[in-house]
């Protein structure tokens, strides 16, 4: 199996782990979610996601391409009515603030949920928001209308 095909079996793996499924999870990556197809994201089938809260698509501009995220596929609309909240992110947009700095220096915790998926930690990071922030948790604030988001951490 393809490296980017068993990422998609791997993101499923974690979302099905019962200490995961008990909380709130935001999983964020590259290009678009969901498609057969994984040139343009990560490979993933509704089955994998279903248990998370929020999933943000990283539309990261390469070579002058700025990759589609899944607004109008059928895709999207499984996260519709499943109230999962869906947000595109451009971190190359002057407008939009990501903050780089939390990701690399968060510990993952990939391999001590999955000791058999170590080989995975340079693709995947499982950030444990309360181990690395003093018990405080991310906060998602939404206006669809104005189509502006934020993520915060508090408590």
């Amino acid at each position: 199996m393809d490296l980017k095909q068993e990422v998609g079996r791997v993101v499923g793996g974690i979302t099905r782990r019962p200490e995961i499924i008990r909380q709130p999870v935001m999983m964020m990556g590259p290009g678009r979610w969901g498609s057969s197809n994984v040139a343009p994201g990560v490979n993933t089938t509704y089955a994998d996601i279903n248990h998370t809260s929020v999933l943000v698509e990283i539309a990261r501009e390469e070579a002058g391409h700025v990759p589609d995220v899944s607004y109008g596929a059928h895709f999207f609309l499984d996260l519709v009515e499943s109230q999962i909240i869906y947000l595109p992110l451009y971190p190359d947009d002057p407008q939009a603030g990501f903050n780089v700095e939390f990701f690399r220096e968060s510990a993952n915790s990939l391999g001590l949920l999955l000791p058999g998926f170590q080989r995975f930690t340079e693709f995947i990071e499982l950030i444990d928001v309360p181990a690395v922030t003093a018990g405080k948790f991310a906060h998602v604030a939404a206006d669809p209308r104005r189509q502006k988001a934020e993520c915060y951490i508090s408590a």
